[in-house]
């Protein structure tokens, strides 16, 4: 990286202490040589995330991610490299030079660090008055009556900014002159002003109750201020804003920071979920209510670069927006942003005038166990509005829900929704579906582009008996010419230049990882990024901690190398069969209907049959194998694939009665094989005719016919309801 010497990269690296570091962010346990934790990168009940102390790097068996310190980093905290290595070598005592950057960049940097100093130094005045001077008594009882704990003011760092009439215009003016900090960069930042009569700097936040807003690493970009009550009115009887923000700046930048990110960010990753409120205060509630995944945009609507940053720790969003009119409209902008990035969105809609911060705390957990489908929410608002009353009504509702619905990524998600949708607005499914396809969605049944995992199957011991029969059985499913009775192929991995693709990622994570893919020369050797499970033993054998593949014995540390043939692509999965098996693993309790539905009949792709088979026997016996464990079942080369569809969670906390959700994928199966019975039935009867056997022809005709009319019996059975809809 220009700017940080080799030399000075290496001493940070010997200094680095990986499992120190990475113990701050998540728990780890001693497993033989090395550590092991529960991924911070994605949600998982069984750790399958592990860090070599030796080599100081880490690797998640799980869902694929590895790197160094550096790069974890900048992947937990959604920095860039020279960010990440600042924070590191401040943390370990390395002095990074400016030498190599030019004076433009160098300067940046430097009131970028003056920036931060005086934002701290304001924290601290104002963390000072609130805990102990006598000016912050006044604050100290406003914040005991909002109910916030000292625990909680400790968390966030409250602060409080004292009026003119406790401690004069410049409080906080004064303090950074004495410290020699630019009252001028202060000015800039929002923190002071200046009188255009005397010149004088005075405070801008006078008055106030201080949330400091603190990025996810810990630097602090700028302050929120809500005006005590006794302070709400100017002298000349004005109203004041009942909250003050900072302006943006060269540190703050309002439409891409949450409130709270910093003591929420990792809890989403470990809760899997991101719960949005309006305000500041809301915030503070919710943690100490045990929330403590819960973020608020500042002084604005939620936009499309706060949903990214969302988008950096979890996969789902849930809207908790207080219960009056203007709380509804927030969150109905909000949805479609949720949506189009990619998150599964989901709203609790409070009372009117309710909000967050005064709903009996156990009514609220409960709406949060379940939150509503907020696309689903979105379109029964319409028809209460009117939305099936005329004919354009329902063009109108149409038109505003089909970009929604195309935002949805599941395929199976999205026809159930479209059902639903359907029946709300008195519409046929098959005409939402042609809008879809007019709006450049591709039909259901094109091609997609999988990414899967160059991975070589590794070891795997299942505690389970029948587990491990299963997996021999399905071992033996893939072997034939070229391949192990494991699944993998009995070539040489490293020579083979089909691996030589780059480390696999899911979508959001490419763009992260080509970011920052020419930076990644922190490690001296990197893992193989091998897609299979983690080992159930304490100790992953040795060579699961050796260099990429395409790396021989005098091989340089530093990414994989990038081209080489691309690998082939793998087929879709076939997206009912795929739906089923995302069903089953999501609620193992419906093994037992799903085996008295003959399921298993059904799902006869390779990828996903092993891993169904496995988790009906498992639960028929209570047990529950991990991800790794149903992944070490297929061909190693469909792990990124199958992962990323079947253990996505799309129906672990889903409205739609499960059974009911079963039954409708099923039905697809069904369609699916009969419309491919009728298919080969039609080419038989050409060949029969052009042969002249108009015997076999009426037969086949015959055939036909029975294959249509059970068609149109499978399209007449009703689309999956909500649980406990009659």
């Amino acid at each position: 990286m220009a700017g940080i010497p080799d030399d000075k990269l290496q001493e940070l690296r010997d200094r680095l202490d990986i499992v120190d570091l990475i113990n701050q962010y998540v728990g780890l346990q001693r497993a033989g040589k090395n550590y092991k934790a529960c991924c911070p990168f994605h949600q998982e009940k069984t750790p399958s995330f592990y860090v070599n102390p030796e080599r100081k790097s880490y690797k998640c068996f799980g869902c694929g991610v590895y790197g160094d310190g550096m790069q974890f980093v900048m992947e937990i905290e959604g920095v860039g490299f020279p960010e990440a290595a600042r924070k590191l070598a401040e943390r370990y005592g390395v002095q990074l030079p400016n030498t190599g950057r030019p004076d433009r960049i160098a300067a940046r940097h430097a009131e970028r660090e003056r920036a931060y100093s005086i934002m701290r130094c304001a924290l601290e005045t104002y963390r000072e008055i609130l805990l102990h001077a006598p000016e912050g008594e006044r604050a100290r009882a406003y914040q005991q009556a909002r109910g916030i704990t000292d625990e909680a003011s400790e968390i966030f760092s409250l602060g409080y900014a004292p009026a003119p009439t406790e401690a004069g215009w410049d409080c906080l003016a004064r303090t950074l002159a004495s410290r020699d900090l630019s009252l001028e960069l202060a000015e800039a930042l929002g923190l002071v002003g200046r009188s255009e009569r005397t010149g004088a700097h005075f405070d801008k936040f006078r008055g106030r109750l201080m949330f400091p807003i603190i990025q996810a690493g810990g630097s602090i970009v700028g302050f929120s201020g809500r005006v005590l009550p006794e302070h709400a009115e100017e002298t000349d009887g004005r109203t004041i804003p009942k909250y003050v923000n900072s302006p943006e700046s060269l540190l703050y930048k309002k439409s891409k920071t949450l409130f709270g990110l910093h003591a929420a960010g990792q809890n989403m990753r470990r809760r899997g979920r991101a719960i949005l409120v309006e305000g500041n205060v809301d915030v503070v509630a919710m943690h100490q209510r045990g929330f403590t995944e819960t973020v608020a945009p500042l002084g604005t609507s939620l936009t499309a670069q706060q949903v990214e940053v969302i988008a950096r720790f979890t996969d789902t969003a849930v809207i908790c927006f207080d219960g009056d009119a203007a709380g509804l409209k927030a969150a109905r902008a909000a949805i479609p942003l949720l949506l189009e990035t990619g998150l599964d969105a989901r709203i609790v809609v409070l009372d009117e005038g309710e909000d967050p911060d005064s709903v009996d705390p156990e009514r609220l957990a409960n709406l949060l166990e379940r939150p509503s489908s907020a696309l689903l929410w979105m379109i029964e608002r319409m028809v209460e509005s009117g939305a099936t009353e005329s004919f354009d009504a329902q063009a109108r509702a149409l038109d505003a829900i089909t970009p929604l619905l195309g935002k949805v990524k599941s395929d199976a998600a999205r026809d159930l929704y479209i059902d639903r949708a359907a029946k709300l607005l008195n519409l046929s499914p098959q005409r939402i579906s042609a809008l879809l396809r007019g709006n450049g969605r591709p039909p259901p049944d094109a091609p997609a582009f999988d990414r899967f995992s160059r991975a070589a199957p590794g070891p795997m011991r299942f505690q389970d008996s029948s587990i491990r029969s299963q997996s021999q059985h399905s071992a033996g499913r893939f072997s034939g010419p070229g391949r192990s009775s494991r699944g993998g192929s009995s070539f040489n991995r490293r020579d083979d230049s089909r691996f030589r693709g780059g480390p696999p990622s899911d979508r959001r994570d490419d763009r992260r990882f080509n970011d920052r893919r020419d930076d990644r020369r922190f490690n001296d050797r990197r893992f193989d990024d091998r897609g299979h499970a983690p080992p159930s033993f304490d100790e992953p054998p040795p060579d699961l901690w050796g260099g990429p593949p395409d790396m021989g014995p005098d091989a340089q540390g530093g990414p994989p190398p990038q081209g080489g043939a691309a690998p082939s692509r793998l087929p879709a999965l076939p997206r009912e069969q795929a739906s089923i098996v995302t069903l089953l693993v999501d609620n193992p309790h419906l093994a037992g209907v799903a085996e008295r539905s003959d399921v298993i009949a059904h799902i006869t792709d390779e990828r996903l049959s092993p891993i169904a088979r496995a988790v009906i026997e498992a639960a028929k016996q209570g047990a529950h194998p991990s991800e790794g464990e149903l992944l070490e079942l297929i061909d190693a080369r469909a792990h990124r694939q199958v992962h990323d569809v079947v253990f996505s969670g799309a129906y672990r906390d889903t409205e739609l009665d499960p059974q009911e959700v079963l039954s409708a994928c099923l039905r697809g199966c069904k369609r699916h094989a009969l419309k491919r019975k009728r298919d080969e039935a039609a080419l038989e009867m050409r060949r029969a005719r052009e042969r002249g056997d108009m015997e076999l022809v009426r037969t086949l005709s015959q055939q036909r016919v029975e294959l249509n009319r059970q068609l149109i019996e499978l399209e007449r059975e009703p689309a999956p309801r909500t649980r406990g809809q009659a």
